[in-house]
């Protein structure tokens, strides 16, 4: 997720006063999660900047896996020069991990502007000559240009190498490390197939160079949201993405997570990034209709990543309270969590969810997705691995749902090499002379300028707005058909906790 800078940490103390663990993880007792594990995380990306003393209650939540920024405005501020002090506040966040026998998942870069974005070593390659291979002024300089790779991978070299100086242990072989992104959300947004060849050799060198450094305990990982791109997995695939505007992202997970360097398929999974479409009359989809979609993409994604004999890890999930209520948000974290309790019991491929996020309480939320973790779980459970049956019949109209099921081995059949190629932009945009209409714009406009996921120029890439109103057009919506039943969940999470839910679904994976 696109997250907004916080301010700076008035000192030092608040800085190292990470007292995560305390909040998040079970007892010291429980033994440290292996990648073979099947995981309930958080997302806490302000945890080795900021720190707070919450309650002990919520030990008891039984979280074991926290993902976390390794970048930062002071990690690097210049090329080469870190702060000490960031640095500490690091350490100090994966030494609690460690000792409570939890693991950390390590995001080193962002794709984002917050903390240390892309433009900032588009700079300093300026700043040292670079431009060999010519500057676009958009995010394929960071991607192509090879000084701009070259500081990047100075950059990946000095936090794997350096040594905690609270546990004397190399970031590089760290047991306490989970894994590491290569980069949070890799896109390249409009980019052509010249910018995209780029960007795949990019995710393939950075991979690569972090599975030659890293133990190989440690999961190396692209940072991919779960997007499909029609010109590579064709347009079945495509047609589940969570809007048109998706596959102009340039970020094939598919593509990306067959790369030999990536150890499992990472998505990112939000409503908010549901679009408005052309089969619901220009609308967004409503919230049931987004369940049957998560549902639906949860278990594509689960046996993708089967099929590549690799793990799927929901990276990030979560619901905005912007726009949903406490009820509606305890659903979304049912049905999710109620999937990875599932592929506990088949063996499956979905190993790990992380929620985003574990609330620092000083902070506020202005994002609406922070849970307060340090309220304590009543006990109360809602039956994650008993989830209620699918509905018997479809609901109709109001965009809600529509379609139908899609029939068994759907999955397969999209994979086939008979998947018709996509059409061509051109042919998808309205004929000439047709003006955009009000729900094309607002698919790119609404995209592009989210307060969530800022687009600006840099990052909108050469064709970005060009794509997205084409594909408006040409891009064809998989619906999931009637697949979670909304009410029954409602009914179940009524009267619990969020906390209650997260606690139940550790405590499911915990036992063995």
């Amino acid at each position: 997720m696109a997250v907004r800078a916080a301010a700076r940490p008035a000192d030092l103390a608040r800085r190292l006063s990470l007292l995560l663990a305390a909040a998040l993880i079970a007892a010291a007792a429980v033994p440290r999660a292996a990648a073979s594990d099947y995981l309930v995380g958080a997302n806490a990306y302000w945890l080795p900047t900021y720190g707070v003393d919450p309650n002990d209650a919520a030990k008891r939540l039984g979280v074991r896996l926290v993902r976390a920024w390794a970048f930062g405005p002071d990690m690097p501020y210049a090329p080469g020069k870190y702060s000490e002090d960031a640095l500490k506040g690091l350490d100090y966040f994966v030494a609690g991990a460690s000792r409570r026998g939890m693991r950390a998942l390590l995001a080193l870069g962002n794709f984002w502007n917050a903390y240390r974005g892309p433009e900032t070593w588009t700079e300093w390659a300026k700043a040292a000559g670079g431009g060999s291979a010519g500057w676009t002024g958009d995010v394929v300089d960071f991607y192509r240009d090879p000084t701009a790779r070259r500081l990047y991978k100075d950059h990946l070299s000095y936090m794997l190498g350096r040594t905690n100086t609270l546990t004397g242990q190399r970031y590089a072989s760290d047991p306490a490390v989970y894994g590491y992104d290569v980069l949070n959300e890799p896109r390249c947004p409009g980019c052509d197939a010249a910018a995209l060849s780029d960007h795949l050799s990019w995710l393939s060198e950075m991979g690569a160079f972090v599975k030659s450094t890293v133990s190989p305990s440690v999961l190396v990982l692209a940072g991919t949201e779960g997007f499909f791109t029609p010109q590579t997995s064709g347009v079945g695939l495509a047609a589940t993405n969570p809007g048109a505007g998706a596959g102009c992202e340039g970020e094939d997970v598919l593509q990306i997570t067959k790369l030999g360097p990536f150890d499992a398929l990472t998505a990112h999974l939000y409503w908010r990034h549901m679009e408005h479409m052309k089969s619901l009359g220009w609308k967004r989809p409503g919230l049931e209709l987004y369940l049957d979609w998560l549902d639906s993409k949860l278990e594509l994604l689960t046996n993708l990543a089967g099929d590549l004999g690799k793990p799927f890890i929901a990276e990030e999930f979560g619901l905005t309270q912007r726009f949903f209520d406490a009820e509606q948000r305890k659903v979304v974290y049912a049905v999710l969590l109620s999937h990875l309790v599932q592929s506990k019991q088949r063996g499956g491929a979905f190993r790990a969810a992380l929620f985003f996020g574990a609330a620092n309480p000083a902070l506020g939320d202005a994002s609406g997705y922070d849970i307060d973790v340090t309220r304590p779980p009543t006990g109360k459970n809602v039956g994650l691995d008993n989830p209620p049956p699918a509905p018997g019949k479809q609901a109709a109209g109001g965009g809600s749902h529509g379609g139908k099921p899609p029939a068994n081995g759907r999955r397969r059949a999209l994979l086939r090499a008979q998947d018709p190629p996509p059409r061509g932009l051109a042919a998808a945009a309205p004929p000439p002379g047709v003006a955009v209409r009000g729900g094309a714009r607002a698919l790119s406009e609404a995209y592009a300028s989210n307060p969530l996921d800022v687009l600006d120029a840099f990052r909108r890439g050469p064709a970005r707005d060009a794509c997205a109103v084409s594909a408006a057009y040409g891009w064809d919506f998989a619906q999931p058909g009637a697949r979670v039943d909304a009410a029954a969940w409602k009914a179940r999470v009524a009267g619990v906790e969020l906390v209650d839910i997260i606690a139940e679904a550790a405590a499911l994976l915990a036992n063995r």
